[in-house]
């Protein structure tokens, strides 16, 4: 259940539950069924939310969580 907001219409926060702490954020700009195009976002397994500057220049991009 991940929830998300828009702040100053240049911050996408990210939440969600602390049963997930430990799991990674994953983005992805290229294509949802691209599997080697998935990155760990660095530090969220730390923490159970995230705050993330938006690239208008991306038109398309992806988040997930990864159990690790």
């Amino acid at each position: 259940n991940i929830q998300f907001s828009v702040s100053g219409g240049k911050t996408l926060n990210l939440t969600w539950p602390g049963s997930y702490l430990g799991w990674f954020m994953q983005s992805n700009s290229v294509s949802l069924i691209s599997a080697s195009d998935w990155h760990d976002i660095l530090g969220s397994d730390n923490v159970t939310n995230l705050a993330i500057p938006m690239d208008t220049s991306k038109t398309n991009v992806f988040f997930r969580m990864r159990k690790p």
